[in-house]
């Protein structure tokens, strides 16, 4: 029995999306919830219960991140019937509050979170301009003041397929460094925040915080637009901007082709 999680998260207080022995994440906290019910339910009818289970995510979040829907796997025994809407009810009884379940359905047995093909969206927001109290700066890095069309520029400059060796973690361990982005833009929100939208099929270690803060330091006219390029071309990661802070990240959407 294969199950799907649409999740919603506030990442303040987790090291990340993936299980740690000795620090709270978001997988980890699922699992122990789902955990916890499923044994309920078999111990009530006389099953032998389960010593763990896995929820396979579809990308991990780094410490401090949020996620509005980040999406996962859980293979169950088949000698399990499951309430698809209790469980949905019982996890968010368990899970601390800054973790909501959305969503939990039955899916095909072939689907996987993390390898079965789809885009997802992250969105970064900076506020570029003075604030009261710290109001308008939740969830965002303050900086600033920023000039937004050379960001603009430069984040179009993204897009395609490109090596972005430059903008990956020291620590990264992925095999392959080259990643499709479908769109990168930088827009002003209603609240007056920098929100920087990006769309790709798959994203490197820290890849998007990189971005926000090589854009910065284009909006702080530090670079022209036009060095993005040559970043790209360097293929090393001290020819980027600084990585920019966890709290205003966003995993924002998923989707998987339609025939999922």
């Amino acid at each position: 029995m294969n199950i799907f999680l649409q999740i919603e998260y506030n990442g303040a207080s987790y090291s990340g999306w993936q299980r740690q022995d000795h620090a709270p994440t978001i997988q980890g906290e699922l699992e122990k919830a789902l955990l916890t019910y499923l044994n309920a339910e078999r111990k009530k009818n006389n099953l032998d219960l389960l010593q763990s289970v896995n929820i396979n995510g579809s990308g991990r979040t780094d410490a401090g991140v949020h996620a509005l829907m980040q999406t996962a796997n859980v293979l169950l025994p088949d000698d399990m019937q499951i309430n698809l809407q209790r469980l949905g009810m019982a996890l968010n009884g368990i899970t601390p509050h800054d973790i909501v379940v959305r969503q939990a359905r039955l899916i095909d047995d072939s689907f996987d979170a993390r390898h079965s093909p789809h885009i997802k969206c992250y969105c970064y927001r900076i506020c570029d301009r003075h604030m009261k109290g710290g109001i308008i700066g939740a969830n965002s890095w303050v900086t600033g003041p920023l000039s937004v069309s050379p960001m603009i520029h430069a984040a179009r400059l993204l897009e395609g397929q490109h090596d972005f060796q430059s903008f990956r973690a020291s620590d990264c361990t992925a095999k392959t460094t080259v990643r499709t982005i479908l769109r990168a833009e930088v827009s002003r929100s209603e609240t007056q925040l920098l929100e920087l939208r990006i769309i790709g099929k798959g994203f490197l270690k820290q890849m998007v915080r990189i971005i926000a803060g090589t854009l910065v330091n284009i909006g702080k006219a530090q670079l022209p637009a036009e060095e993005i390029l040559r970043i790209l071309a360097q293929q090393d990661r001290r020819a980027s901007g600084p990585t920019a802070p966890p709290n205003a990240l966003t995993l924002e959407w998923m989707r998987y082709d339609e025939a999922r």
